[in-house]
C-alpha cells in the first residue's frame, strides 16, 4: 500500500491516510488496512496472551487502564485514533507503550484539535453554528447511528466556506453544495455524518 509518511520520529509516525482504506481490521472487512500495513513496518503484533473476553476492569484504576492500554497497543499496532474509511487525513500511529498513552489521553481529555473539509448538500443557513446532540446507534438498525435521545454527548463546530452549483442549466438552477470546515470537539463514530444529516444537509458520497 502506498500510504505517504507527513512525519516520524522514534516515537510515532503520522500518515496521510487515503480514502477507500480502512483503518482496524474487522470480520466484516476482507481488504488489506492500515492496521496490516502498521504491524508488518512496525513489527507490532497481537500478543496471544491479550486473545479472548477481556478482564472486566473500570475505568480509572491505574494498574488495569495501564495493562489495558498495553493490550490495546499489540491488538492495534499502535493506532491510536479512527477515521472513517472513505476519509482522507491524519492519522497517528505509536511506535512505543509509552508514547500510545500519552497520545491516547490528549484524545480522551480532547486536548487535540480536529479540523475537517466536507462537502455537503444545500446552501448551509447559517453560516457558522454549532451542533450540540446524542449520537447512537439506531435502534431499528444496529448498523447505523444517528440523533437519539440517551446517546452520547456529541459536539461540533462548523463555518461554510464557500458555497457552489454543479451543472448549472441557462434557467438558472443545478446541484448547490457548500463547502464546510467543521471542528468536532468529541469523537463519535460518524459524528460529522450524523451532525450534518441532521441539520438537513448530508454529506455529498
Amino acid at each position: 500500500m502506498d500510504i505517504p509518511i507527513l512525519c516520524e520520529d522514534d516515537s510515532f509516525l503520522v500518515i496521510n491516510k487515503p480514502p477507500g482504506l480502512v483503518v482496524n481490521r474487522a470480520e466484516s472487512v476482507k481488504t488489506e488496512t492500515v492496521q496490516d500495513w502498521a504491524e508488518e513496518r512496525l513489527s507490532i503484533h497481537p500478543r496471544e496472551s491479550d486473545a479472548g473476553p477481556k478482564t472486566p476492569w473500570t475505568p480509572g484504576t491505574p494498574d488495569m487502564d495501564k495493562e489495558r492500554s498495553i493490550a490495546d497497543f499489540y491488538s492495534r499496532a499502535g493506532i491510536v485514533h479512527r477515521i472513517d474509511k472513505e476519509t482522507s487525513g491524519i492519522l497517528i500511529i505509536a511506535k512505543t507503550i509509552e508514547s500510545f498513552i500519552q497520545l491516547q489521553s490528549y484524545f480522551r481529555e480532547r486536548e487535540v484539535g480536529k479540523t475537517y473539509t466536507a462537502f455537503v448538500h444545500g446552501e448551509l443557513v447559517p453560516p457558522s453554528g454549532e451542533v450540540n446532540v446524542p449520537i447512537g446507534r439506531l435502534p431499528w438498525n444496529k448498523e447505523q447511528f444517528g440523533v437519539i435521545p440517551g446517546g452520547k454527548e456529541s459536539f461540533t463546530a462548523y463555518t461554510v466556506s464557500g458555497v457552489r452549483v454543479i451543472k448549472p442549466t441557462e434557467h438558472g438552477g443545478g446541484t448547490v453544495f457548500s463547502v464546510v470546515t467543521l471542528h468536532p470537539k468529541t469523537g463519535r463514530t460518524h459524528q460529522i455524518r450524523v451532525h450534518m444529516k441532521y441539520l438537513g444537509h448530508p454529506l455529498i458520497g
